[in-house]
């Protein structure tokens, strides 16, 4: 074997691996951003929603939705507590809704209120910032597809306070809603992440 081509094939060989090292790594920017996250079917459901069988929850992808063959048609709520944020975050300052729309599109939505109450006082928690969705199209929505199928989609809202976890409780308070049985949103998860 001549030496010019052991030289000729290390830099093929090492020019590829350069290649599939840039191609696979996956941008962290994103991902580092996040302070607390939590998907929809890990939060404690509302006691009505579980005594009227209304909700269904996947394991598989996380979410929540109403009941196949459901008749239902009162909201679906759900509590997920925020009890701090990931080692190495300390704020954020937007609140984020991933969901599946219905399809076809029907008059049904999601929501999230992000909730804050005092620690050492007896009172119901103050809505800080509420994020909806109602149809695709609408502003700050944003939605992955493919082959034209919409996947899922993500709704953000400004945060217009800081976190104080010194003195308050925070938690999320989720809801899908439906005018008809054969509309199905689908709640995924939310999060919190500083931008």
């Amino acid at each position: 074997m001549n030496h010019c081509y052991v030289v000729n094939h290390m830099r093929r060989v090492l020019g590829a691996m350069m290649l599939i090292g840039l191609v696979c790594t996956v941008p962290k920017a994103h991902a580092q951003a996040v302070a607390w996250s939590a998907i929809a079917a890990g939060c404690p459901l509302e006691s009505d929603t579980v005594l009227k069988d209304r909700a269904s929850t996947s394991s598989i992808f996380g979410s929540v939705s109403y009941s196949p063959g459901s008749s239902e048609t009162s909201p679906i709520r759900f509590t997920c507590p925020v009890s701090g944020f990931r080692e190495g975050r300390s704020s954020a300052n937007e609140l984020v809704m991933t969901f599946i729309p219905p399809t076809p599109p029907c008059q049904g939505g999601v929501k999230a209120n992000l909730l804050r109450t005092n620690l050492n006082e007896l009172e119901r928690g103050n809505t800080i910032a509420t994020v909806t969705f109602g149809v695709v199209g609408e502003p700050d929505v944003k939605c992955e597809t493919l082959g034209g199928v919409v996947l899922r989609c993500t709704k953000f809202v400004r945060l217009p306070e800081t976190f104080d976890f010194d003195t308050s409780y925070y938690w999320v308070a989720g809801e899908l809603s439906r005018a008809n049985t054969s509309c199905n949103p689908t709640m995924v998860g939310v999060h919190l992440r500083s931008r």
